[in-house]
């Protein structure tokens, strides 16, 4: 599979987990942490990433925008398709999708960035997403989280993956945040694969 095809990122996601533990380098989910609809997802390790923005800058995509509230319903829907067949699906439904997608613009994994999120617009459907959120990490302060990164099937493996995370960087340097971070599947080889081209690296602790 090609390197940009762009899967989602399964970060800290009551969609597929209750509870997450991060460490510096690696996160690994206990089977009493795991909460599906199908029952626990045995085995699942993490990888904690993270990006320096400080030379971010955004390229060009004239289709880009900045996610707005009422894109819930087109984000539940591209979530569905990014994720359905792969290592991180576990039956969900839309329904499911459409809980995950507003409690995270909510704020549920922290304060969510609106200007610092983009999508993809085809007009009746949207065709990629890049969902970031701030939390709050104690003395380290603010940090951004890269919660979502998701394509929909028929429109992977043409780039909008690594350019909506360019301007997501981008943005976020505007905002005076100095790193991006995320949390992927160990066994998600392909988003991996987008994410170290990208120049993420594992995080070292502060």
């Amino acid at each position: 599979m090609a390197t940009d095809a762009c899967l989602p990122v399964d970060t800290a996601c009551r969609w597929f987990y209750n509870r997450v533990m991060i460490e510096p380098g690696r996160v690994t989910l206990s089977d009493e942490d795991t909460i599906t609809r199908s029952g626990p997802a045995r085995g699942r390790e993490r990888l904690s990433l993270e990006l320096s923005v400080a030379d971010a800058a955004a390229p060009e995509s004239p289709a880009c925008r900045t996610v707005v509230p009422s894109d819930r319903d087109a984000l539940a829907r591209l979530m569905l398709d990014a994720y359905r067949g792969t290592v991180d699906y576990n039956g969900e439904t839309l329904d499911d999708a459409l809980k995950e997608v507003g409690s995270t613009l909510s704020g549920s994994y922290g304060r969510f960035l609106f200007d610092c999120s983009f999508v993809v617009d085809g007009g009746t459907e949207l065709s990629s997403a890049s969902l970031v959120t701030s939390f709050n990490s104690g003395e380290s302060g603010e940090r951004a989280l890269l919660a979502f990164v998701m394509t929909a099937k028929r429109h992977q493996r043409q780039g909008m993956a690594a350019t909506l995370v360019r301007h997501s960087a981008a943005a976020l340097r505007g905002k005076g945040y100095t790193r991006l971070e995320l949390v992927v599947t160990t066994d998600n080889a392909p988003a991996k694969q987008l994410y170290a081209r990208l120049g993420f690296r594992p995080v070292q602790a502060d």
